[in-house]
């Protein structure tokens, strides 16, 4: 029988995101792999999500630094009634509740990216002997970025692995035609004859003002063939308010759609030409890894993109898409062009995306993760005991 796994997470479906898709994904993997998950999640008071694993909701909705001894009581109340054998924190606020929770189990940590170069780690790094992420026998990084960065930010952690994110087979179920048009109709009505897509969230690291203006420097010709589709949630209201005056002014077929379903999302991968995602570096943030990045290749969209954190483990340069500096609009605008007037380029990217994307499974990630626990030597416990 598989072990018995308890995985803490601050974000957990219905609500969106990287950490949530992580979390449901992985503790699925788990299930299928025979092991026992159990999923520790935020209340929900809105939309529904039915997992086959138990899922105990037990912290805050929304998380707030100042809530971090209510988890901390939560997560130690939760290990005390109930025996595991791994403990899982899958965000920076689970490893901060768990790092001081005394328990028998293995102690593992998951990082994404922005966690590890977070301004509470900087200032606890800063000031403290020890960083929370010590308190754990295994951290798993998404990608040899963000694990780069881990080992910077944090020097006196070297138990740091590389499990790389999958994608869903979800996302690479094709749709009968007429299950994408009643999915989409409401959005591409009156469109041209390409669509390029993003799907990222409303904020400034995402890249989509330069996006937008790579598309209002495509030769007229060009531009007046395209519509440029942006879905994601907004974060910050003044970036998105922003975001649709400047559609506005450009003499562009450019569609912000907010917040669309899960449904939908797949929908337009399935009817788009493209994908753009050019992000911009951040100094307290970053991109781990990029998701919405393999689900755009499993449904085999070839992608423009910056060279920016993890998109280059993630998007092959000239085999999978094209990747550009996230300073060179120039570039950038020019490989938009060369994509849509390039039919057969578009075609041998989006084969090569598919194949790709084939290599990225959640079960694999998960068992990176309990295969290399299962050969922890005692050395290793004892280094973390100390």
């Amino acid at each position: 029988m598989g072990s018995r796994i308890a995985m803490f997470t601050c974000e957990f479906p219905p609500y969106p995101g990287g950490i949530a898709t992580y979390a449901s994904e992985t503790a699925s993997a788990l299930l299928r792999l025979g092991h026992r998950p159990v999923v520790f999640a935020p209340k929900c008071r809105a939309g529904r999500f039915d997992a086959p694993y138990p899922v105990i909701r037990c912290f805050p909705e929304q998380y707030r630094h100042a809530w971090l001894p209510w988890n901390m009581s939560m997560a130690a109340l939760q290990l005390a009634q109930k025996t595991f054998d791994i403990v899982m924190a899958v965000d920076l606020p689970s490893v901060l509740a768990l790092a001081a929770v005394p328990t028998s189990a293995r102690k593992i940590a998951i990082v994404h990216g922005t966690d590890v170069k977070s301004r509470i780690i900087g200032h606890i790094n800063r000031y403290s002997p020890r960083s929370p992420f010590n308190a754990f026998q295994r951290i798993y990084a998404n990608s040899a970025f963000t694990r780069d960065v881990m080992l910077a930010h944090n020097p006196l952690v070297d138990r740091v692995r590389l499990a790389p994110l999958g994608v869903d087979d979800y996302w690479k179920r094709p749709l009968a035609g007429r299950r994408v048009d009643d999915l989409v109709a409401r959005h591409l009505a009156g469109s041209r004859n390409t669509i390029a897509l993003s799907v990222a969230r409303l904020e400034p690291r995402k890249g989509l003002l330069p996006a937008m203006e790579a598309i209002a420097a495509l030769p007229k010709p060009v531009r007046d063939n395209v519509t440029y589709i942006i879905a994601g949630r907004p974060i910050e209201a003044a970036y998105a308010e922003r975001l649709r005056q400047r559609a506005a002014q450009i003499d562009a077929d450019i569609r912000i759609l907010g917040e669309v379903t899960r449904d939908e999302i797949r929908a337009l991968y399935q009817t788009a030409d493209l994908f753009i995602h050019t992000a911009t570096k951040d100094r307290f943030r970053a991109e781990g890894f990029g998701l919405v990045l393999l689900e755009a290749a499993a449904s085999g969209l070839p992608c423009i993109a910056t060279r920016v954190d993890a998109i280059p483990e993630v998007v092959v340069d000239g085999v999978t898409g094209l990747l550009f500096d996230d300073a060179d609009a120039a570039g950038i605008s020019g490989g938009i062009a060369r994509l849509i007037g390039d039919t057969a380029l578009r075609t041998r990217l989006a084969a090569a995306s598919r194949d790709h994307a084939a290599n990225f499974t959640w079960d694999r990630c998960a068992e990176i993760i309990v295969d290399d626990l299962d050969i922890l030597s005692s050395a290793d416990l004892a280094s973390c005991a100390a």
